[in-house]
């Protein structure tokens, strides 16, 4: 089985393997550029297509080796009729130097770490992808729906959404493993709400500080407001 449209995260892969008794290789693509890049069964990264796209990760105007983390730019190789060169497409990315295992001799990417709109941005300047907030938060006990909000650089919001059936969950235990990626600075506000009227598809991290500051991505705040309180 493949996945697409998001990064299936570990649980999610898990959930799905076990489910349907298959395994789960994620697949990189856009509309704007098509096919970029996949996983194969030995999943130790993405091997690039790179007879289609070229893959270049940057932060502002520098272009950043393997193993650092910046923004993916896409040069799409074969559209003729709308060339698109180094395009930004919004991902976070990070470029990797090896060759897996599996034999094959195109280029990887190590990892895609979620939408740069959803960043959190801490006092300090550094930027936290939502790749490793989600990490923290579905790597704590019984967390199964949930959105993180950041509703200032001090400041976040999570909201637990459950079903009555389900195991309780350590706030403790999930403070922490937030504290341990955006610093013990950053004030973490735990609610917990039933599932009774969630949509399928919301958004599980976002930042009200990126959506406000970039101007690609920028709503009315109406809008954000809805965004983040979309679920409730």
């Amino acid at each position: 089985m493949r996945t697409e449209g998001e990064v299936t995260d570990e649980e999610t892969r898990k959930y799905l393997e076990a489910s349907f008794g298959v395994q789960v290789y994620d697949e990189y693509s856009s509309w704007d550029f098509g096919n970029g890049a996949w996983q194969c069964v030995r999943r130790e990264g993405y091997h690039i297509d790179a007879d289609l796209v070229l893959f270049e990760v940057v932060r502002g105007d520098e272009k950043l080796s393997a193993g650092k983390s910046g923004e993916l730019v896409v040069t799409n190789l074969m559209n003729y009729a709308m060339p698109l060169i180094r395009y930004r497409v919004g991902d976070i990315a990070v470029l990797d130097e090896k060759i897996c295992s599996c034999g094959r001799v195109l280029p990887m990417l190590k990892s895609i770490d979620g939408r740069k709109p959803d960043c959190f941005i801490l006092s300090s300047g550094r930027e936290v992808t939502p790749r490793a907030i989600m990490t923290a938060i579905q790597g704590t006990s019984g967390v199964s729906r949930y959105q993180a909000v950041q509703e200032s650089t001090d400041r976040v919001r999570i909201e637990l959404m459950r079903k009555g059936n389900e195991l309780p969950v350590s706030t403790d235990e999930l403070v922490n493993r937030c504290h341990n990626i955006l610093g013990n600075d950053v004030t973490i506000e735990v609610s917990i709400s039933d599932r009774k009227n969630l949509k399928a598809k919301f958004r599980p991290v976002i930042s009200k500080l990126t959506l406000a500051e970039e101007p690609r991505w920028a709503l009315p705040r109406a809008q954000i407001n809805s965004e983040s309180n979309r679920g409730n």
